[in-house]
């Protein structure tokens, strides 16, 4: 979570527990401008231009069976003068993180539950337009982890005891 006093000019990032989920964000004291509300904010990264990047996950909460299918996940960009453009970027997606790789390379890693429900099969997105189109690749299988190097834009998977890389420029 992040907080500014200076009407957005300059943000601190306050230590916020992980058990308690971001419900809604206001910009102002409206809540006219910048307002997200009714989903799960998975992450928040502060973007070019004094703009902020949010994935979200957005359920059906009157269901009491409440499961993976029944989700759609969102990119948000948030400008400066808090316009906001969202991307679906699709069902049954369990969104990790949001990295910021040099020259304007975004990557999101997470995992996507199979069709059967069986299994999560990781994933990642990739966006070299500041989140305008994403492309989404499937890696068909599950690793133990993943992450992004965001000073050489090479993502990296630790799967069955080997370590994997791949250049995303």
């Amino acid at each position: 979570m992040f907080k500014s006093i200076d009407g957005g000019q300059n943000f601190k990032q306050l230590n916020w527990p992980k058990a308690r989920p971001i419900k809604q964000v206001l910009f102002d004291q409206t809540g006219q401008y910048g307002y997200i509300a009714d989903v799960y904010i998975t992450a928040i990264q502060s973007a070019p231009e004094q703009g902020l990047y949010f994935l979200t996950e957005k359920f059906d909460f009157s269901d009491f069976n409440l499961q993976s299918n029944k989700k759609s996940a969102q990119f948000i960009y948030l400008s400066k003068d808090k316009k906001q453009h969202l991307v679906e970027l699709g069902d049954r997606l369990m969104l990790g993180h949001l990295y910021q790789g040099k020259d304007g390379v975004l990557v999101i890693v997470g995992s996507k539950v199979s069709e059967s429900y069986l299994r999560f099969e990781d994933m990642y997105l990739i966006s070299t337009d500041q989140g305008q189109s994403w492309s989404f690749h499937n890696n068909e299988s599950s690793a133990t982890g993943q992450t992004f190097d965001t000073q050489t834009n090479r993502l990296w998977k630790l799967e069955n005891a080997k370590l994997y890389s791949k250049q995303l420029d």
